[in-house]
């Protein structure tokens, strides 16, 4: 079976590099940490290693040209591992607080539905019970309505009987009256009959005899006024009768007026003011209830705005410290990066400024060595071919310089370390330019 080449290499690490595991403490490498389950991570090397790239490893063993360029290359790929799982552990970072951004932008877009489904319900409950409240006072309405209504149509009922029995009093009061009128005006005709059949029986007796004429007349006159005496006494007695009857009638009026019919009256009044004044009383209930449940939802409702104001300010105020902990921690990581750069430039110069020593030394041993053999020789000079590792005073002079110097490269002076050389010398090159003069 052969292997996919289309597929990711899933034995490399993160660094881009083959995975390795670390199996023991303080190896300033990046890998799977032995016994541990998990992605891999850096572990920092421990004060009492020595790294890679000592001068004092160095020195400790003889310089071999393979080793440094192993040494370098591993150098060079431990620099670009560390750099890859720095954007490693950066990108996740980024994707972590990508993430929690996102958690806290869904929490408030949730938070404002949430609110805004709350104040429509309020909303439609408040309409539902102001729809209430109306339908509830329309009904009170109608029902005292109809209260009025029925006892004014009670008042009214009993102004018309009492009216009714006045005219009915009055009336029977009249009937008697006219009753008796007609039964005197009768007695006054059967009276003015009996007047003229005795006066025409006085006229035909009167032709009998004058004496019993004259008798008869006096007679008649004595008992005509007698009977008109009487009649106008009967009269007076009937009128003093009815005024006296009127007189009744009007004080049992007056009577009734002034005890049952006031007591009704009284009562209706009474009725009608203490319905009127419970109708004040019940709408002056009514208004202060509805006051103090308007008061009440108001307070409800500076206590929900206080509420989400505090939730809205303690919301603000974990926003302000996560970003001024974002600070911190950026501050942190490039107060550390810029530290570690920094530390890794002075590792760097000193380890250059031990490089440049070692070249010192190293330079020193060639020109000690080759001063051996010079005088060994008996100051016979070598072959060209095999003196191309020849150390000149100049060149000992300037890597002391550069050893000494702390980092500051010096010029040479010298000729064989210029580049312009060439101009100050004659063919053939290497000989000194002999000036005409």
């Amino acid at each position: 079976m052969q292997k996919s080449f289309s597929s990711p290499d899933m034995s490399k690490s993160i660094t881009g590099f083959a995975k390795k595991t670390l199996r023991n403490r303080g190896e300033h490498d990046i890998g799977m940490v032995a016994g541990a389950s998990g992605d891999e991570v850096y572990v920092p090397r421990a004060g009492w290693t020595i790294t890679a790239d000592s001068p004092m490893r160095q020195a400790s063993q003889r310089w071999d040209p393979h080793e440094f360029v192993k040494d370098e290359t591993q150098r060079q790929q431990h620099k670009e591992g560390m750099k890859a799982y720095f954007q490693h552990e950066l990108g996740k970072k980024m994707q972590e607080t990508f993430a929690h951004r996102q958690a806290e932008r869904d929490e408030k877009n949730e938070m404002a539905r949430a609110v805004s489904a709350d104040m429509a319900r309020q909303a439609k409950i408040k309409a539902l019970e102001h729809d209430e409240a109306m339908k509830t006072r329309a009904n009170l309405r109608s029902t005292l309505d109809k209260q009025v209504a029925d006892l004014d149509r009670r008042a009214k009922e009993a102004r018309l009987q009492q009216l009714t029995e006045g005219a009915e009093l009055k009336a029977r009061c009249m009937q008697q009256l006219c009753e008796e009128l007609k039964s005197q005006a009768n007695r006054k005709k059967a009276m003015k009959k009996d007047a003229e059949d005795t006066k025409r029986e006085i006229q035909r007796r009167a032709a009998q005899s004058n004496n019993d004429k004259l008798r008869e007349q006096e007679e008649l006159r004595a008992t005509i006024k007698e009977q008109t005496l009487q009649a106008e006494f009967r009269l007076a007695a009937q009128q003093d009768r009815l005024r006296a009857s009127q007189a009744n009638a009007d004080a049992k009026e007056a009577v009734y007026n002034r005890t049952a019919g006031a007591e009704l009256n009284f009562k209706n009044t009474h009725e009608l003011n203490r319905q009127d004044r419970d109708e004040k009383k019940h709408e002056m209930r009514m208004d202060l209830h509805y006051s103090r449940r308007e008061a009440a939802r108001e307070r409800q409702r500076q206590h929900m705005l206080n509420t989400l104001n505090m939730q809205l300010g303690a919301s603000d105020n974990r926003k302000e410290l996560e970003r001024i902990g974002k600070e911190k921690d950026k501050e942190a990581v490039d107060t550390s990066t810029r530290l570690a750069i920094e530390s890794d430039l002075a590792r760097h110069q000193q380890r250059r400024q031990e490089e440049l020593q070692v070249q010192a030394e190293l330079v020193k041993m060639m020109a000690a060595k080759q001063q051996r053999e010079r005088e060994e020789r008996d100051g016979f000079k070598p072959p060209a071919s095999t003196n191309t590792m020849e150390v000149s005073k100049a060149f000992l002079d300037m890597s002391l310089a550069r050893a000494s110097s702390a980092g500051n490269l010096p010029k040479s002076t010298d000729l064989m370390h210029n580049l312009e050389a060439p101009k100050h010398l004659t063919k053939p090159l290497g000989r000194a330019e002999i000036k005409p003069w």
